[in-house]
């Protein structure tokens, strides 16, 4: 069944009958899973942090996995920081048994176009056009309000577009950080909030501006003990910013 579903997920399964333990993770891995089996068990969640309360696992460094930070700013899975500490791979499921893995295998990889199947400009565009405005409405089933961030740039403008066109009442509240100070643009940000009102005008959505100076790096130690895993994107001090209403400044406009 793990083919037929469409969407992110991670998700166990238990098999009274069998007993046996079904872990999958969706094909695109947007949902973390991470696991690890241990003499004295298996054990699995969505953050390490639920794993490393376990006083019989080791805390060893994964020298490898130490590498790949270093080297591509992120550790691709199995990998993990720890070395006992695993991440299922994104479209791959297991079964466990008797606390150890019995069946690890992949239900999904992302398909590879070949030249000879290319198609023109328009046709190519006409798809993305279909295919995201379908992956958009999907998204839009929730029952809490559903709202975006918007930078103004291209990916998000467009899916605030999609996404007004099948929000109730044709409603979206979105969200754009804005930097406070000059320092920002002499380290190297570029500021979205000037192309995120432009496009919130253009659309026609009400756009909630977060504003944020240096002040913001004091919330990096609660960041990361979110995150669980070491990133070198600087995205979740905003997203945490938001969280928290971190020096917000007025609703909408």
């Amino acid at each position: 069944m793990l083919t037929r579903l469409n969407g992110i997920f991670a998700f166990a399964l238990w098999d009274a009958r069998k007993r046996e333990l079904f872990l999958a993770r969706d094909g695109m891995g947007v949902k973390p899973l991470y696991y690890a089996a241990l003499s004295c068990g298996f054990m699995f969640a969505s953050e390490i942090k639920a794993l490393v309360r376990e006083k019989r696992l080791r805390r060893d460094i994964d020298a490898d996995a130490l590498r790949s930070y270093l080297t591509y700013l992120w550790c691709p899975a199995p990998r993990t920081m720890i070395r006992d500490v695993k991440k299922l791979e994104p479209g791959h499921a297991l079964i466990v048994h008797g606390g150890a893995v019995m069946r690890k295998w992949c239900f999904y990889t992302l398909p590879l176009v070949s030249a000879s199947s290319a198609i023109d400009s328009h046709e190519a565009t006409e798809t993305t056009r279909k295919l995201l405005a379908q992956a958009v409405e999907r998204q839009m089933v929730a029952d809490v309000p559903v709202g975006a961030f918007l930078s103004g740039g291209l990916d998000s403008s467009s899916i605030v577009h999609f996404a007004r066109q099948y929000a109730p009442a044709n409603r979206v509240d979105c969200f754009a950080i804005g930097f406070t100070g000059g320092q920002w643009a002499q380290e190297g940000f570029a500021e979205d909030l000037p192309y995120a009102r432009q496009a919130a005008k253009h659309l026609g959505v009400d756009l909630h501006e977060i504003q944020v100076g240096p002040e913001l790096w004091q919330q990096l130690e609660t960041m990361l003990y979110h995150l669980d895993e070491p990133q070198a994107d600087p995205a979740p001090l905003n997203v945490l910013a938001w969280h928290q209403g971190f020096a917000l400044r007025g609703r909408g406009r």
